[in-house]
């Protein structure tokens, strides 16, 4: 069963107010700024929104986003899936409230209007890895070739090994010569 679009625009006073749930598919091309960071910026976001209150009657956002994106992996530069589940909580705020915070997020309603989607994409964004890399190390072959010529090399012999051992037999030699 798949789920609702998700809607262009939300009155999050209304939805605030009845205590509203949103459940619904944000595609990812409307998320400019996230899509940026993407190898393929395609699929849809998962999202579950509650428009609720907290104890003391604060508005409060709950918001649940699942998706899975294409990143390029920077050992190997290839292709590579990563699945994103975070939830998170925010304390909406009027423009006019001062208020402490109690340990939450807080973001500002701006004219009665608050940016969903840039709410999303923001914790998205924040979400992705600084570096993505596949799980398995040996995703690059040739830095993996590399690698193991450089083991290789560390393992051979040193040509200018054979000097060292006569330079220990002249010094042995002569500490032999002046006991004498």
């Amino acid at each position: 069963m798949s789920k609702a679009p998700f809607p262009e625009h939300l009155d999050a006073l209304k939805l605030f107010a009845r205590n509203g749930a949103i459940s619904a598919e944000l595609p990812i091309a409307r998320l400019k700024r996230f899509s940026d960071y993407l190898h393929a910026p395609s699929g849809d976001v998962s999202v579950r929104l509650e428009f609720g209150h907290d104890e003391q009657g604060r508005k409060l956002l709950s918001a649940s986003l699942q998706v899975q994106v294409q990143l390029l992996c920077q050992r190997c530069l290839g292709p590579m899936s990563l699945d994103i589940e975070t939830t998170l909580k925010l304390l909406v705020l009027d423009e006019d409230h001062k208020e402490s915070i109690d340990g939450l997020e807080a973001v500002c309603m701006e004219d009665g209007n608050l940016d969903v989607p840039g709410l999303i994409e923001d914790e998205l964004i924040l979400c992705l890895p600084l570096a993505p890399l596949h799980e398995d190390n040996n995703c690059n072959r040739e830095l993996n070739l590399y690698r193991t010529k450089g083991e290789e090399a560390q393992h051979r012999t040193n040509p200018f090994s054979v000097l060292a051992s006569l330079k220990e037999n002249s010094a042995n030699n002569e500490d032999d010569n002046s006991k004498t």
